[in-house]
């Protein structure tokens, strides 16, 4: 997964409107938090690994893991957003 915040874009007169930039970036970010809250709900829990704790261990941390890496690109998206928000003022 590439996270470079350095292919932000510019605003540019021949560019695109930034406004419609943020309103797309809104449609990434929003099902990105929702996604978010789905995976918490969705943690592991012990009662289905009874006897079985490293199994247990294992698929906490997976899940962890992969909260992580859908909140690394939520948080780049994010930060896109306010870029392009913030080149709106200029």
């Amino acid at each position: 997964m590439n996270l470079d915040k350095s292919t932000f874009p510019n605003r540019t007169l021949a560019g695109s409107s930034f406004e419609h930039l943020v309103e797309e970036l809104n449609k990434v970010v929003s099902p990105l938090e929702e996604a978010l809250y789905a995976i918490v709900d969705a943690m592991p829990h012990g009662r289905d690994y009874i006897g079985r704790d490293e199994e247990y261990k294992a698929a906490c941390a997976q899940h962890t893991e992969n909260y992580n890496d859908l909140l690394k690109l939520k948080n780049f998206f994010e930060d896109k957003r306010q870029h392009c928000f913030e080149q709106i003022a200029k």
